[in-house]
């Protein structure tokens, strides 16, 4: 009995315990700069974030930023600018919203597990953007809407296509 006690004694030290090597759970790899759609589909809205920022991907959440970012702006700009002169443009306007909407839904579906949120949401935030007259609250919406669609965009552009 004394021999089993001995064998199996927490009594080792810890400079004698292996060390755990890797990153820790769900944080991408710094030098990994592409991933799967598999992957990028799971990836959590904390973890876009972080991979859009990752130093190995400054070009891509770069590009993001122009590609993801323009789409919010062009259509705040064209519906408190542009539109009353010319109603045609509301045909941009909703290519514009939908393209973000869908954008923001898988968001806020990542983010809170719930469909009636993410459609509650998006009309919010797509809604206050292009119809409120108070410029201060358009204009954080419009700021929400560039930093979802940015960083999207960023992880979209890592995605390897095999």
């Amino acid at each position: 009995m004394q021999a089993l006690l001995a064998t199996t004694s927490t009594s080792s030290s810890v400079s004698e315990m292996p060390k755990r090597r890797g990153r820790k759970p769900g944080i991408p790899n710094r030098k990994q700069t592409t991933i799967s759609p598999l992957q990028y589909k799971r990836l959590t809205v904390i973890l876009q974030v972080r991979r859009a920022f990752l130093p190995g991907a400054r070009l891509a959440a770069f590009t993001g930023l122009v590609i993801g970012g323009f789409v919010p702006v062009a259509i705040w700009a064209v519906v408190h600018f542009e539109v009353q002169s010319i109603p045609a443009l509301w045909f941009l306007v909703a290519g514009g919203l939908l393209y973000s909407a869908l954008t923001v839904f898988h968001w806020i579906v990542s983010a809170f597990g719930s469909a009636y949120k993410a459609v509650g949401f998006c009309i919010l935030l797509e809604g206050i953007m292009t119809l409120a007259h108070n410029l201060a609250l358009s204009f954080a919406a419009l700021i929400i809407l560039v930093f979802i669609n940015a960083v999207s965009a960023a992880c979209a552009l890592q995605v390897r296509k095999s």
